[in-house]
């Protein structure tokens, strides 16, 4: 791999090899010195690093973490490297100041990408990928050189690329041989044989994907479903605007090249995919990596699809790396890319269904070990609604035509519903925001519909609420003063009904029908004065049979 050794500096030492601690023996000791030994890496990923454990060569079924496949490690032969350091140390002035094997070791592991050590010229004899296990097999490593002073080798073995959610690479390793067997009697001490069999166990960090709405948790309510599950939402307004934070992990090596000057990492792309109660809000997009925050069109491109996105960095371009927007994100290696943007309720939303937004992440070479992850905020969206029926009090008849004008709890503002930013006379249900002003001109009205008398709201927060009747039926009376209003609540299952709720009832507005008085001046006048006075005469003829003297 080109540029190997702008790999980055050590995440942390490896605890020193062949030293001594209980574990499975399952490598058979040799009394004489091999030609040739296996070397086999057990990668292991932690979510946070533990303390370090020491190797001693041996298989060890209780190290800990999970297998890490789909990293790669790279050999190399350091063994003129570590003799040179026997007789000098190349960070001092002095000649011939030799250093211990112990020191050289770790000049080695610390200092790889030094001047000095990249003046050896060294180039991987191998690369080996971990399998779905994690485990990288080294097989036939000699063991001495063939030629020359037929030294004892050294190997040092470096991760030179790991999958995207990796916090933490492993720190070099530099194995001297031969190894011996450890006395798993005596941690510490070793024996006489040899091990040809050896077992190594590189530890990574590893961190997650996320994503979170933001909001302030006292505006959260909490429901529990009856299979148990507790849900955490927020009940909003239609046009309320959501913020949101996307976190992605920034890949260790996502500077590194291939020879042909292309990104290593060609592949890193963020899709939101908001279901149909939510709609990407195009005007507040902001992405960081660490503190830098990337432009658009220069470090990544973004693509409205549907009502989500398509976010994808641009690690590449005109063919080549994409080497600024490359070193922008690798000065955040390990760290976190995080992504600030806004969803909005649709107009189209449907009252008390719960709404989700969920971020696929895919971040890699290509290969079967790339990263992917599926996130979505603990936190769910959802807006209320209420059902009306307006009818005669008496008969029960259905009624047409009322109109009504919704007010606030407290009976101070008065709502105004918009549509593509123009105000509704009439409500509809594809509104796609309200706003609650102090003056009632202008206020949207609610009018009940022939044969079933019904009329409903959609997209309201929950709380209480007041419509006001302002014209009645036809023939029915105008009720006045506090009359006049019909208290009612919005809540989870108020609309259309919940699983722990059941089935709501329409808000019942009745209605009084006006007197059958016949206006003044007109025929019928008549006729109730001419009925009237024949009851009246009536009545007196029966008074004067009852004053009138009976004879005996």
């Amino acid at each position: 791999m080109k540029k190997i050794w702008k790999v980055l500096t050590i995440a942390g030492m490896l605890t020193p090899l062949f030293q001594g601690f209980g574990t499975t023996v399952d490598a058979a000791a040799v009394a004489t010195k091999p030609e040739e030994v296996a070397i086999t890496l057990h990668k292991r990923s932690f979510s946070s690093m533990p303390s370090d454990t020491l190797n001693n060569g041996l298989v060890n079924d209780n190290f800990g973490g999970e297998p890490l496949p789909g990293v790669d490690f790279s050999l190399f032969d350091v063994t003129d490297v570590y003799y040179a350091l026997l007789k000098d140390n190349p960070t001092t002035v002095e000649v011939d100041d030799g250093m211990t094997s112990p020191e050289a070791i770790k000049l080695i592991q610390e200092e790889y990408t030094a001047t000095w050590f990249q003046d050896y010229n060294l180039v991987a004899e191998r690369t080996v990928t971990t399998n779905d296990k994690g485990e990288a097999v080294f097989n036939q490593l000699k063991v001495t050189e063939a030629t020359n002073e037929k030294r004892d080798k050294a190997y040092l073995f470096l991760e030179t690329y790991s999958p995207a959610d990796i916090a933490k690479v492993a720190a070099p390793m530099v194995v001297l041989m031969p190894v011996m067997m450890p006395n798993t009697a005596t941690p510490g001490e070793w024996l006489d044989t040899y091990n040809d069999d050896i077992h190594l166990y590189p530890k990574n960090e590893t961190q997650e994907s996320s994503k979170a709405m933001n909001i302030d948790p006292s505006e959260l309510r909490q429901i529990t479903l009856s299979n148990g599950t507790e849900i955490s939402y927020a009940d909003l307004e239609k046009g309320y605007l959501i913020n949101y934070t996307i976190t992605a992990p920034i890949p260790y090596f996502i500077d590194s090249v291939n020879d042909d000057d292309t990104p290593v990492i060609n592949n890193f792309i963020i899709e939101d995919k908001p279901t149909a109660g939510l709609t990407y809000f195009n005007q507040q997009l902001v992405v960081t990596a660490g503190t830098t925050e990337l432009t658009i069109d220069n470090d990544y491109s973004l693509e409205e699809v549907g009502n989500g996105f398509i976010l994808t960095i641009l690690t590449e371009k005109d063919g080549k790396a994409n080497v600024d927007t490359l070193t922008k994100l690798a000065a955040a290696r390990g760290g976190q890319l995080t992504v600030h943007y806004a969803m909005k309720l649709t107009a189209t939303i449907t009252p008390d269904e719960l709404q989700e937004n969920t971020a696929k992440i895919a971040i890699g070479r290509g290969d079967a070990y790339d990263y992917s992850e599926d996130v979505q905020p603990p936190e769910k969206v959802v807006t209320g609604g209420r059902q009306f029926e307006k009818y005669d009090a008496s008969s029960k008849a259905k009624l047409a035509g009322a109109e009504f004008e919704l007010w606030n709890a407290t009976k101070e503002k008065y709502a105004v519903f918009y549509k593509d930013n123009k105000e509704l006379s009439n409500y509809q249900n594809d509104a796609d925001r309200v706003e609650w002003v102090d003056d009632q001109t202008g206020a949207t009205k609610f009018v009940s519909l022939a044969d079933t008398g019904k009329f409903e709201v959609q997209g309201l927060e929950y709380g209480t609420y007041y419509m006001k009747e302002v014209k009645a039926a036809d023939g029915y009376a105008l009720p006045t003063g506090d009359a006049a209003f019909t208290e009612f609540t919005v809540e989870l299952g108020s609309y259309s009904g919940f699983e722990t709720i059941g089935q709501p009832k329409d808000v019942e507005v009745p209605n009084t029908k006006k007197g059958a008085l016949p206006s003044t001046g007109g025929n019928g006048i008549y006729l109730f004065l001419l009925i009237g006075s024949f009851l009246m005469l009536a009545a007196y003829g029966g008074y004067r049979k009852l004053k009138k003297p009976t004879e005996i």
